[in-house]
């Protein structure tokens, strides 16, 4: 087994994120983090006093959505939106604005629901 030294930078997929990073990156409270993990819908690790999550566990997260299914009512943040459709968050926003694809405001945030971005990739536009 190969140890890593400390001037080693770990992989993407290996790195470690704190529950702000988490939170941050979900667009939600730092407290709801915990509270996913809490309930086991984050994978994380305690390390000490913290709790930490892989990137993989955030990503299998994301990939099969905040309730573990793809039901075509949840309402998808933004950021999702964007890796499933490989855009910038530019471009989705311009996506919206022309009306391209469905998206409601929940709170300051937009939301799209999942059915939207199927109909939205099976048309084939972007």
């Amino acid at each position: 087994m190969k140890t890593r030294t400390m001037d080693e930078e770990p992989k993407t997929e290996d790195r470690m994120l704190s529950t702000a990073e988490v939170a941050s990156f979900l667009g939600v409270d730092r407290s709801t983090t915990v509270r996913l993990i809490h309930s086991n819908e984050i994978v994380a690790s305690r390390v000490g006093a913290q709790w930490r999550v892989s990137k993989k566990a955030l990503d299998d997260f994301i990939e099969r959505g905040s309730n573990g299914d793809t039901n075509p009512d949840r309402l998808l943040l933004l950021r999702e939106v964007e890796r499933i459709l490989g855009v910038s968050r530019k471009t989705l926003l311009r996506y919206i604005a022309d009306k391209k694809i469905p998206a409601c405001k929940v709170g300051a945030y937009w939301r799209i629901r999942r059915a939207d971005v199927d109909a939205f990739v099976a048309a084939g536009s972007k």
